[in-house]
């Protein structure tokens, strides 16, 4: 049964139909989702925002993705003999990775930050070592916030060292196994 007739069955809110007809009219048959290149234009197309600029590659791959378990719930449902996107030969678009200065605060204002933030009452210097931390060893707040002494080889004057053996990766307990928040594991590679 289609949304359209189910819609109609329920009643439902006159919104609901208005918003099915604007679907219906804007549309692919599902037929033309079989042809490569109707595939490809789709894919190209989870490649760029809204406003056309491109997105980002985590981003592409987790849009990526949805559409995959999409054409698998089709699949099961009986709209396709197989997913079309199997054996389709695609790559996505080159994604920069550009970073604007604009928005990069440069060394001599991070410098007076810093300072600003040290110089606050109570938890100052707490959150100037956490920032600093965070610029000068571009480490991720949870790698911060779970960084040991241990971890630190601070010489009295100049640069000094931090051994990442780890990092904590944050959960809400109804998306884990155990029923833990966070769970301790080894650094992954990332962009840098």
């Amino acid at each position: 049964m289609g949304l359209q007739q189910e819609c109609l069955e329920r009643r439902c809110p006159g919104e609901w139909q208005a918003a099915l007809d604007w679907l219906q009219r804007h549309s692919l048959p599902v037929s033309e989702l079989e042809e490569p290149d109707v595939l490809r234009r789709g894919l190209d197309a989870l490649c760029r925002k809204v406003d056309g600029a491109a997105a980002a590659a985590k981003t592409v791959n987790r849009k990526r993705a949805a559409v995959n378990e999409v054409f698998g719930v089709a699949v099961e449902r009986g709209y396709f003999a197989q997913n079309p996107l199997n054996g389709l030969r695609w790559t996505g678009l080159e994604v920069a990775d550009e970073v604007d200065p604009d928005c990069v605060p440069n060394p001599a204002q991070v410098a007076r930050l810093l300072a600003a933030v040290k110089a606050l009452p109570g938890r100052g210097p707490h959150l100037y070592a956490f920032f600093g931390c965070m610029y000068y060893a571009a480490m991720r707040p949870a790698e911060v916030i779970h960084l040991q002494k241990s971890q630190c080889r601070l010489p009295t004057s100049g640069w000094g060292l931090l051994d990442l053996k780890g990092g904590v990766v944050t959960a809400c307990k109804e998306w884990t196994d155990d029923g833990a928040g966070g769970r301790r594991r080894w650094a992954t590679r990332r962009a840098t």
